[in-house]
């Protein structure tokens, strides 16, 4: 009775310096990645990355998603918010020797819906709820999903979503989407208040 006891100790110590360690190479990636788009233009940088783009290119040329490009997302459009989003997952995820493929092409759809932002808080509340589910669903429609891609798509917005991430993948896209959506919304802030 008490080994069973220790091992499930250990075991919840284990997951917590499991999440710790993936959040502190988020952060340092994070910075690495801020200094990156204050001095460089890091879109030009990212469409020079071969692997990345051999995995996202489908998708960012595909009719449908290039429809993103016409809607307003922190400030940006959600064609630009989605791709730094894979971008920087893309990175977490060759640092911590994840499945980058599963990565980019998850975080890539995970905005993907076109429905455009409501002006009332109501609205706007239950689509921060439920678009991780649209955008799941037409990347299941579209691009052929699989089930950790889903768990990437339909997570990303936990814990104001119910949808819990099941997949290390799918915590670092949702951590790198609280990351890029702060510092897009804080840059459009910033412009309007001067």
């Amino acid at each position: 009775m008490k080994s069973s006891f220790y091992i499930h100790i250990i075991l919840e110590r284990f997951t917590f310096y499991l999440k710790y360690s993936i959040l502190i190479q988020v952060k340092l990636l994070f910075i690495k990645f801020l200094k990156g788009l204050i001095i460089l233009n890091i879109m030009k940088k990212i469409y020079k990355n071969k692997e990345f783009m051999s995995e996202a290119t489908p998708i960012l040329t595909h009719n449908e998603f290039i429809k993103t490009k016409s809607i307003v997302h922190h400030g940006t459009t959600r064609y630009n918010h989605s791709v730094r989003v894979a971008y920087l997952s893309y990175l977490v995820s060759k640092t911590l020797g994840l499945d980058t493929k599963a990565i980019i092409k998850g975080a890539v759809l995970h905005d993907f819906f076109l429905v455009r932002n409501d002006e009332t808080a109501v609205s706007q509340t239950k689509m921060l709820i439920d678009h991780p589910k649209l955008a799941k669903e037409n990347a299941k429609y579209y691009f052929g999903i699989n089930e950790k891609e889903q768990n990437i798509i339909e997570s990303h917005m936990f814990p104001i979503s119910n949808t819990v991430p099941k997949f290390k993948e799918s915590w670092v896209v949702s951590i790198c989407d609280k990351l890029i959506s702060s510092f897009e919304s804080l840059t459009y802030v910033k412009s309007h208040v001067n």
